[in-house]
């Protein structure tokens, strides 16, 4: 039985997926079994993520920057749901405060976009996928790649992100983030190494996404 991401219209005190017990207050969002999520709707306690899509993303401060793929064709998709969409590599636009850094190449589910992009309006600076559970980053790139990374973050037995898909909140640790991330993109590493280097230097606060995020992540 698939579960399905729900957000909170009243408070709901419950047992999660693993086991733990705890309430979930207006606005939060959790995963549910079928069952479960149909109780819910009847007591009028939660909206399901694909009934919010619309409301969450038209209505708020979220822009797409989509950083490689068809762009064609990606923004196709994602037009009913966003208005404000650029491209090109990941940057900045002008004025935009929350932002999805997107390469088409990587699958998007949109019913994930706005938890997504709440995930970096509630706190977090950036959220962002894993790449792989079982791949760290002593297992990725060359051996000149991998001293260099070891020289900024001097342990490799770390989990690596997928950088083409990152939600970011706009401020300047996030600026900076980005500086040193193109900065280093310079030596042709592999792109996840990069981007630990430059998240390792500044340090902020990332949100750790399942690798489920990305529907073809294995």
């Amino acid at each position: 039985m698939g579960a399905k991401w729900v957000k909170v219209l009243k408070p709901v005190s419950r047992y999660d997926l693993h086991g733990a017990y705890r309430t979930y207050q207006p606005g939060d969002w959790f995963e549910c079994n079928n069952q479960e999520m149909r109780a819910l709707l009847t007591a009028g306690r939660i909206q399901v993520a694909q009934r919010v899509i619309r409301e969450e993303l038209l209505n708020g401060d979220c822009t797409i920057v989509i950083t490689g793929g068809d762009v064609k064709q990606a923004q196709a998709f994602v037009t009913p749901y966003v208005t404000t969409i650029h491209n090109g590599a990941p940057h900045f636009p002008e004025d935009a405060k929350h932002i999805l850094w997107w390469d088409a190449n990587s699958p998007l589910r949109l019913d994930l976009l706005p938890l997504g992009f709440h995930r970096v309006s509630a706190g977090w600076q950036a959220a962002i996928p894993l790449w792989r559970y079982n791949v760290l980053a002593r297992d990725i790139g060359t051996d000149e790649a991998r001293q260099r990374t070891r020289e900024v973050i001097h342990d490799l037995r770390v989990p690596v992100f997928d950088t083409r898909m990152i939600f970011i909140r706009r401020d300047a640790e996030t600026e900076r983030l980005l500086e040193l991330w193109l900065a280093e993109r310079q030596t042709g590493d592999d792109d996840k190494l990069c981007f630990m280097r430059a998240l390792y230097a500044v340090k902020p606060l990332v949100c750790a996404l399942p690798v489920t995020w990305v529907t073809n992540a294995r």
